[in-house]
């Protein structure tokens, strides 16, 4: 009876470390998604910029021409979203 408790302790010891890890990876593989996400807008705003500069260029609009808007589908999570403002915290 002691032996059974006791091997049943060890294979719950054992699930809750594989949920800790499991937990872990979702939360790098999160954060590594956010940082893509982040450099999705980068780019976009780049071609965004470019697009309005190929426009000054060709004439169809006057120089400077306006300011390229930058996406902000993932970088306002971090202001509104409580659970992503605490995994940017944690990726600092």
């Amino acid at each position: 009876m002691i032996g059974d408790a006791i091997q049943a302790d060890q294979r719950a010891q054992e699930r809750i470390a594989a949920c800790v890890e499991e937990m872990r990876q979702h939360l790098e593989a999160a954060k590594a998604a956010y940082a893509q996400a982040l450099e999705w807008e980068g780019k976009s705003w780049s071609e965004r910029t470019r697009v309005i500069q190929a426009r000054v260029t060709l004439g169809e609009m006057d120089s400077p021409g306006p300011r390229a808007t930058a996406p902000n589908h993932a970088s306002v999570l971090k202001d509104r979203d409580p659970v992503v403002r605490e995994l940017v915290r944690w990726s600092r």
